[in-house]
């Protein structure tokens, strides 16, 4: 005979108890649906709001996406403006040093190492260019209302390609850009004083005193240039990528500059390397060398710190003798270069994961020298492959597969439309930038 505890008489009666009193029973399963039909409505209110936060989330991430890749023709836009402005004797002899950026915000700024020579009254200038960002907006929503319209036009008012200021080629946003409102410069009211139009841009850097120089400005935005107050007629030294990673100066990037380093140029390849097709014709737009190498990557030293190199700023030089769009003739020669462009970046990519030059490695050393530049092209992206197994065990998967995508994986990626910069982000630029932010944000050791 089992011997009922007092926990279990208890029960016992509570039990009898419920079972005869029917009222009270329905009024306890009444009470219980209603917490259940209230807890199911919070579940699903939850489940809405994480559908919706993801949503969110996915559109900003598309929008993000969309301003990286549409930015090469603000840049084209930006060249041409400022190879009209300098309206000098020395426009030949200028040199604009852009800054590489990993860009997220929509709004578009440049930061140059504007240079000049002995003729011009001044050596160096530090300056921002930066959209109007009113027009800029008002530009947008008048894209978005004539893009949701169906227009017919007579054949005589047919849309006609911008007049170039280059004089000989057209502009990339007059064959590419949604229809453009004309903007009528006039002066703009910049930190409270009224500027205008810059009719010479070496006059206007050679000032001393304002920070705002003015606008540059064609039919499609306004361009405000800024500048360092007082600047001083001062030299500024600089070295390459080449000749930090060969090891000829002192300062060496850790592993979470150089990876920062690296998403910075795969970011700025999608931003900058103008290729889109034409007809049958694949037109460059100048910032981007076609094959970036080590040595047209640029870091300057602040005046004011000589010794001290800015790791996570690079720039590529652009100087002011025939600054056009090029061509190359034939899809077929088209999509071989950009191929080309892309093994460059990605042995970049492998010599920063690394902090090492190709050259030196045993890998390349099996390799010829190569009697010409295409045979010791051909010769560096075999060992390239070779160094490319390496990286899994030094950086990750993520790492690894986006050198990969870039020697080689991208061979069946659209190179004549704008769809290889989406590819390319998913595949490289994002990956990249995770294992920038693990290393930011403490993961491994620098």
């Amino acid at each position: 005979m089992t011997v009922m505890t007092k926990e279990g008489r208890a029960f016992q009666s509570y039990r009898f108890k419920f079972s005869q009193n029917e009222s009270v029973r329905t009024q306890l399963f009444a009470e219980l649906q209603a917490y259940n039909d209230k807890l199911e409505k919070l579940l699903d209110s939850s489940d809405k709001h994480a559908h919706l936060v993801q949503q969110a989330s996915e559109f900003k991430s598309r929008i993000g996406d969309n301003v990286i890749c549409q930015f090469w023709m603000k840049a084209a836009r930006v060249l041409y403006l400022l190879a009209d402005a300098w309206n000098c004797h020395c426009s030949q002899q200028h040199c604009a040093n852009l800054q590489l950026q990993h860009r997220t915000g929509k709004k578009s700024e440049f930061n140059f190492w504007f240079e000049a020579t002995e003729l011009s009254q001044w050596a160096t200038r530090k300056a921002r260019i930066s959209e109007d960002a009113e027009q800029s907006t008002a530009l947008d929503r008048a894209a978005e209302d004539l893009e949701s319209l169906v227009m017919s036009e007579p054949n005589h008012r047919q849309g006609q390609p911008a007049k170039s200021a280059m004089r000989s080629t057209p502009r990339i946003e007059a064959l590419m850009a949604p229809p453009s409102m004309v903007l009528t410069p006039k002066d703009t009211a910049v930190d409270g004083l009224e500027k205008g139009p810059i009719s010479s841009l070496c006059a206007s850097l050679a000032a001393d005193g304002e920070s705002c120089r003015g606008f540059l400005a064609d039919e499609n935005c306004r361009y405000f240039v800024f500048t360092a107050r007082d600047q001083e007629r001062q030299e500024i030294t600089s070295v390459t990528l080449k000749q930090i990673l060969r090891g000829e100066v002192r300062t060496r990037p850790n592993r979470r500059q150089r990876y920062v380093l690296s998403l910075i140029l795969a970011s700025s390849f999608v931003q900058l390397l103008g290729l889109v097709l034409i007809t049958r014709r694949m037109l460059k737009t100048p910032w981007l060398p076609v094959s970036l190498k080590k040595g047209d990557i640029v870091f300057f030293r602040e005046p004011e710190q000589r010794g001290v190199l800015q790791l996570d700023q690079p720039h590529v030089s652009q100087h002011f003798i025939g600054s056009r769009a090029k061509g190359v003739e034939g899809v077929h020669a088209a999509s071989l270069e950009f191929s080309r462009s892309l093994d460059q970046l990605g042995i970049i990519l492998l010599e920063l994961c690394f902090g090492d030059i190709l050259e030196e490695q045993p890998c390349r050393k099996r390799w010829p020298v190569g009697s010409s530049d295409m045979e010791r092209a051909g010769f560096d992206i075999l060992a390239a492959r070779d160094w490319q197994r390496e990286v899994i065990e030094e950086a990750g998967s993520e790492y690894a597969d986006a050198v990969g995508w870039c020697l080689g994986g991208n061979r069946s990626a659209p190179c004549g439309r704008d769809e290889w910069r989406q590819e390319m982000l998913l595949r490289v630029v994002q990956p990249l930038q995770r294992c920038r932010d693990y290393l930011v944000a403490g993961g491994q050791r620098t």
